[in-house]
């Protein structure tokens, strides 16, 4: 029984977590138009780097470099 109550506040918390980070955002207005990409590679591997590589230059040249949207690169390098 105690497993099942500790089980379902944890989900209550988490789910109170969640809609939190979903309110009005602050940023300014012209922030607005630009939107983020994050990228995460998780090792560093030819065929990822490739895949990587290869989003950033058809988005460069749909006409998306550095005007509508920013890319955020991080590699966890295994970690």
């Amino acid at each position: 029984m105690k497993i099942k109550r500790m089980a379902a506040i944890a989900a209550a918390a988490l789910t109170i977590m969640v809609l939190a980070g979903c309110g009005k955002s602050t940023s300014a207005a012209a922030d607005k138009s630009q939107v983020k990409i994050g990228i995460l590679q998780l090792i560093d591997q030819q065929a990822l780097t490739a895949a990587r590589k290869g989003f950033t230059e058809e988005l460069a040249k749909a006409g998306y470099k550095g005007k509508k949207i920013k890319l955020d690169y991080v590699n966890a390098q295994g970690d």
